[in-house]
């Protein structure tokens, strides 16, 4: 198989496409051939030498998603997997690949309206998203609710899963473009944080009250204003640290309004915990891609061989969406 390695720890230009024997599977497993393969912000880390693959994953070998064909069954799947069928799924690494071995409960059906390679823009961002908002914030029908990096692969996620609540939507992002598109999948309020303070213009169009739940990506800078933008038992929840995680921190806020502050990561879970969260997604949402105009948002397609390329764009925050790696060239 061809393979884009990380040939050392560092910039980009570290990443190569190599030829690696390929991979066997086990009774429990599938063989995937690879059509796409999300790019994220964990991939640029691992490149770097910041983030460990999980024990039994290659470090020089990133990757968290994947599209693709079933070409092999284990003996122990079950029927309803079957060879040729178009799969997608949460991997624990080593997506960037034109094979995959991957466990058959991981995997979840390519909707039939949803291109195959784009369908490697749906398994990170969808799943992490869902497991936050619903599963870990308990998003009910009209919260309000402030997503921050709205342009990003999780916040247009992000927005299309509470749109599905119809939730009151905040968002903020960095350009009035990402804006625009963001509302386009159901934003209803777009903040450029370049322009204005997000709690002040929360605290403005919520009469004081600020919101239900927070989603941030961010981390240290945003965290002050992430307190003073929630409503009275409102929760945030954590999921990156682009800005840092130290913060300065006054409880008193946090005692006083009965805050809920959530730290979650999805990568370092066990296997058995994103079994059991591709299943409630797909039990729960799966359907909305059929039926509801959801879809994976994708700004680049960049061939495997370019993988380089790919992540300079990721790091210069030039994507609106998701970028993918395509194998199948």
């Amino acid at each position: 198989m061809h393979a884009v390695i990380i040939s050392q720890p560092g910039d980009p230009d570290v990443l190569k496409l190599q030829e690696l024997p390929d991979p066997t599977i086990n009774d429990n497993e599938v063989l995937i051939q690879v059509a796409g393969a999300g790019v994220n912000r964990a991939d640029l880390l691992q490149r770097r030498g910041l983030y460990p693959s999980p024990e039994g994953y290659r470090d020089e070998l990133p990757g968290l998603e994947i599209s693709g064909i079933i070409i092999r069954l284990g003996k122990n799947v079950p029927d309803k997997w079957r060879i040729n069928q178009e799969v997608m799924a949460l991997v624990d690494g080593e997506g960037y690949a034109s094979l995959a071995a991957v466990d058959y409960k991981m995997l979840m059906p390519v909707p039939k309206n949803i291109d195959l390679l784009h369908a490697a823009a749906i398994p990170e961002v969808f799943l992490t998203a869902y497991d936050a908002l619903v599963l870990q914030c308990g998003l009910k029908r009209q919260d309000k609710i402030l997503i921050h990096a709205a342009g990003s692969g999780v916040g247009t996620a992000a927005i299309q899963i509470a749109s599905r609540f119809n939730c009151d939507i905040y968002g903020t992002a960095s350009n009035n473009d990402k804006l625009a598109f963001a509302k386009s999948l159901g934003l209803n309020h777009g903040i450029n944080y370049n322009i204005d303070k997000f709690d002040d213009y929360i605290s403005n169009n919520t009469n004081q009250l600020g919101v239900d739940i927070i989603l941030d990506v961010v981390g240290s800078n945003y965290f002050e204003q992430n307190i003073n933008s929630l409503s009275i038992m409102g929760r945030m929840i954590v999921i990156g640290l682009l800005s840092g995680d130290k913060v300065n921190l006054s409880l008193n806020k946090i005692l006083r309004r009965r805050l809920h502050i959530i730290g979650t990561v999805l990568r370092s879970r066990t296997r058995d915990e994103k079994i059991v969260l591709t299943n409630e997604f797909s039990v729960n949402f799966l359907d909305y891609f059929y039926s509801s105009n959801v879809k994976p948002v994708v700004d680049q397609v960049f061939s495997a061989d370019e993988a380089n390329q790919a992540h300079a764009f990721m790091e210069n925050n030039l994507n609106t969406g998701k970028i993918i790696l395509d194998f199948t060239l």
